[in-house]
């Protein structure tokens, strides 16, 4: 089927800006999850206490209540974690791979990555917004919602770009059939 063939005399990632952008962020998704987001499911004896450190650096200076566990004490935070660790950082590497080669097989994958991520990152800045305890100020809302929205904003794009890109492919697809 024409819709998954890889173009091979396509222009490098750096003439194709949105995709240069989700390389990007996919590489910086990478690097917070491995020294931020994922800490807490790490076996204790494979820890470094760097990455201990940088943790409860970023949790006591940003007063995050979802990665300092002191949100609601369900285990919907928790699940998102594991989500990440094997959903989302496993795609972080096809998506850097497949943007890179403008492999169209990829677009599927990143459009059901952007649909995750946006849902449960709108769920976590909606409980930072909501959630009422003494040590967060409406200050320290305002910067961590601020903190979150860029993974909110940019898995919106994805979402649009990917759905109109596969739309395009469809199109040219039944045109040619």
């Amino acid at each position: 089927m024409k819709i998954l063939q890889i173009k091979n005399n396509s222009p490098s990632l750096i003439r194709r800006p949105i995709d240069f952008l989700y390389t990007c962020y996919f590489v910086v998704r990478i690097f917070v999850a491995l020294l931020i987001d994922l800490v807490p499911i790490y076996p204790a004896k494979l820890t470094l206490e760097k990455l201990t450190k940088l943790q409860l650096w970023y949790i006591s200076t940003f007063k995050d209540p979802l990665m300092g566990w002191k949100s609601y004490p369900g285990g919907w935070f928790f699940s998102f974690i594991f989500c990440e660790a094997f959903f989302q950082l496993p795609l972080f590497f096809y998506g850097i791979r497949g943007l890179y080669y403008n492999n169209p097989r990829v677009q599927i994958p990143i459009l059901i990555y952007a649909t995750h991520t946006a849902t449960t990152v709108f769920a976590c800045i909606f409980e930072l917004i909501f959630f009422n305890v003494y040590f967060i100020t409406l200050e320290d809302k305002i910067i961590l919602v601020f903190l979150y929205l860029p993974f909110f904003v940019i898995p919106c794009i994805m979402i649009l770009d990917m759905v109109s890109r596969l739309k395009h492919r469809l199109i040219i697809d039944i045109k040619h059939n």
